[in-house]
């Protein structure tokens, strides 16, 4: 038996899987400070199964070395040795991985990435994530620490983000990204309904967010030239509602003949995104595609 755990600002969420399919779903409400958070995924790790063979993370910020250094959507998360306080307690291998990069991994075994070298996945959720496969292998960087998309500027001299940056992606991408934007507490369906409702201001942030999308997946295009674009989070359910100008902004950033047969897609993937990415970091380490 394996553990996916996909630890979020809200929720850990953790799903066992039987070589086949997942046969157990169960999340913790997530607390605050590195040991607190550890001790809920240890937790969870054993409420899901007593005995374990291996685990899989997804962590939602920059590992360097075993050691959270970059974790700007958890409280009191950064600068915890992670991979040390947990091979004490966990006694079977254990895998720690960005949680982008688990959802890029989660596509290329169970959704839209499976016959494709060449790919990026968004994750738009609290914040922006990405990963991307280049040459069918998944690109991380020389520290591992690669794939930061939320944080490509997008607009110069914007909302401060809480990497310190300003105009980052995932400021106008992310569910706290458009909580900025609205100066209010609201949940993104209910930005989404009122948008479908017509309300221009909530219209707006939408065509924000297209145009943003747009900006950082033109450049990325013309990076990596990738195959498929596939976003995935909470906020890809609002496809429909920024996809527009999204596009209209991609091809005026992007070369014309990268855009001849790029493929947009919505992942399918839903609510098992980050179990089965974390799941999928274990196949992938075990035995590299």
């Amino acid at each position: 038996m394996i553990t996916g755990i996909d630890l979020g600002g809200t929720y850990i969420k953790g799903a066992l899987f039987n070589k086949k399919r997942i046969i157990k779903r169960l999340k913790f409400k997530t607390p605050s400070g590195g040991k607190n958070i550890c001790d809920a995924i240890i937790d969870l790790i054993y409420t899901l199964c007593p005995d374990p063979g291996y685990a899989g993370i997804g962590i939602p910020g920059m590992i360097y070395k075993g050691r959270v250094v970059q974790a700007p959507n958890l409280r009191g998360f950064e600068g915890f040795e992670i991979k040390k306080y947990l091979a004490k307690k966990l006694k079977f291998p254990f895998y720690i991985e960005n949680d982008a990069n688990c959802a890029a991994l989660g596509e290329k075994y169970f959704g839209h990435g499976k016959n494709l070298k060449d790919f990026i996945v968004l994750t738009l959720g609290t914040g922006v994530g990405g990963g991307i496969f280049s040459g069918g292998k998944l690109l991380r960087g020389k520290d591992f620490l690669g794939g930061e998309i939320g944080h490509i500027t997008v607009f110069p001299g914007g909302i401060k983000c809480g990497c310190g940056k300003k105009g980052c992606l995932e400021m106008y991408a992310s569910k706290q990204g458009l909580k900025k934007i609205l100066n209010r507490d609201i949940e993104p369906e209910e930005v989404a309904e009122r948008a479908k409702k017509s309300i221009k201001k909530y219209i707006k942030v939408f065509e924000t967010m297209g145009y943003a999308l747009g900006i950082a997946c033109g450049n990325l295009v013309n990076i990596f030239n990738p195959s498929a674009i596939i976003f995935s989070g909470g906020l890809s359910k609002s496809y429909d509602l920024f996809k527009k100008n999204f596009f209209k902004t991609l091809k005026n950033n992007a070369f014309p003949h990268l855009l001849k047969d790029l493929k947009i897609r919505v992942s399918e993937l839903g609510d098992d995104t980050g179990v089965l990415g974390a799941i999928s970091l274990i196949f992938y380490e075990k035995e590299p595609i």
